[in-house]
């Protein structure tokens, strides 16, 4: 009796390690992120994560959130009987806001309020939360301070 159970447990065990260790294993990925500010800096407007240490003109702070347009789509294909399941059939589609997306609008914004400059900015991923069909709305939201240098 001994020996059944414990003949059993060591091939629990041997199952649950043997079938799970391909689900236990991921492939090294790399992520690398980077904003480019040439565009702006070539116009004579100045992005900085950092503090300004020139004189300068404040003038406000400026945060930007966008999210984008989800639309709904029929996935191709059919159940069993030839005709299309609402819940199974439908995927929502949109395309992910780029981060040059909120920089354009903080520069934008930041221009027509005298600004020509953003200090201490931040650039974030964010998530708003939905009711439905959709649990999560991702988006990107940019926050800074606009001052106007002083030459």
């Amino acid at each position: 009796m001994k020996k059944s159970f414990y003949f059993l447990i060591v091939l629990f065990l041997s199952v649950y390690f043997f079938s799970c260790s391909a689900e236990k294993d991921l492939a090294k990925k790399i992520y690398v992120y980077g904003y480019d500010f040439t565009e702006y800096t070539k116009k004579g407007f100045l992005f900085t994560p950092e503090q300004y240490l020139g004189e300068y003109e404040s003038i406000g702070i400026l945060e930007v959130e966008i999210y984008p347009e989800i639309k709904e789509g029929r996935k191709q294909g059919s159940n069993q009987y030839g005709t299309s399941n609402y819940g199974e059939n439908t995927e929502w589609l949109y395309n992910p806001v780029q981060t040059k997306e909120v920089l354009d609008s903080l520069y934008n914004i930041g221009k027509r309020m005298g600004a020509d400059a953003v200090v201490r900015l931040e650039i974030n991923d964010v998530a708003e939360e939905r009711i439905g069909f959709i649990n999560f709305i991702h988006g990107k939201r940019a926050v800074g301070f606009a001052i106007k240098r002083k030459k």
